[in-house]
């Protein structure tokens, strides 16, 4: 099977394992193309982009995915990912989040 290589924007998580380890998320494509991406990814996080590499799969259930063997972990590019990555911060919360991308835009993180 051919490795391809993907650059998304996670939107939405189908399944993440208690133990950390596996999950099944959704993500936007540059393109525009929603896809499913399973495998290690239980550490990624609704609107962090990713670059993921791996083989589709036809499931025969729930049908085209992308298993993924490496992936990592871009810079935001949406106003909307840097809220999600400054809201992980412990004690910055969602107010504080939403403070500090106000003041300081798109450079928040630099």
């Amino acid at each position: 099977m051919e490795t391809v290589e993907v650059e998304a924007e996670i939107v939405g998580v189908k399944f993440a394992a208690p133990d950390g380890d596996f999950a099944v998320l959704v993500a936007l494509t540059d393109a525009g193309e929603e896809t499913v991406l399973t495998g290690p990814l239980a550490h990624v996080r609704e609107g962090e982009r990713v670059r993921a590499a791996g083989v589709w799969r036809a499931h025969p259930k729930h049908g085209e995915q992308l298993e993924v063997r490496r992936v990592a972990v871009l810079e935001p590019a949406s106003e909307a990912a840097l809220l999600a990555v400054l809201e992980q911060v412990r004690g910055l919360g969602t107010r504080g989040a939403a403070w500090l991308l106000d003041r300081h835009g798109g450079e928040v993180l630099h």
